[in-house]
């Protein structure tokens, strides 16, 4: 498992801070951010062209 793979799960499953995760793992908390910002885009952008697609079916 990657390093941004546990952001993730620390933070999406586990309900942890971003600050939390960063004194947990020795990791700037910017950086942190940084990890869940780019992946909370993407996981919009998904969705987006998900629905477009469903919309697109119809």
């Amino acid at each position: 498992m990657n390093t941004m793979q546990r952001f993730l799960i620390m933070h999406i499953y586990e309900g942890r801070s971003r600050r939390e995760i960063a004194r947990l793992t020795g990791i700037h908390r910017e950086t942190v951010g940084k990890y869940i910002k780019q992946y909370e885009k993407r996981r919009v952008q998904l969705l987006a062209v998900g629905s477009a697609t469903v919309d697109e079916n119809k």
